[in-house]
């Protein structure tokens, strides 16, 4: 079986994948380089791709798409890792008052990961 793969990101970073493409915002006072994918529910591609395996790189914003497909398809595997922990980066950059929201989120996507 031929490997296949599919990466929901930002950016077109390789050319070898299907890349699809979502809409990112740079949260004023965050550094440069962080951006957050917004959960543009790209449902008809992933549906359209029929995963064996959903890989969550930041459960967060973006990463709600991969868990709403989970809750579609039980059947799925869904795991997640956390690279940037954006919720203390909220509270380090100005956005303290929204902190234990993202908290909240991010406990919320780890249970059902």
């Amino acid at each position: 079986m031929k490997n296949r793969f599919v990466l929901f990101t930002h950016e077109h970073l390789f050319r070898s994948i299907r890349v699809v493409g979502v809409t990112s915002i740079h949260p004023p006072r965050f550094p440069y380089e962080t951006r957050l994918g917004l959960p543009a529910f790209k449902m008809n591609q992933l549906e359209e791709f029929k995963p064996d395996l959903v890989q969550l790189f930041s459960p967060a914003s973006l990463g709600w798409t991969g868990i709403t497909y989970k809750m579609r398809h039980p059947e799925v595997p869904l795991i997640a890792n956390f690279q940037t922990d954006i919720a203390s980066m909220s509270g380090e950059f100005g956005y303290g008052a929204v902190e234990a929201i993202v908290w909240w989120l991010l406990k919320a996507s780890n249970q059902l990961t």
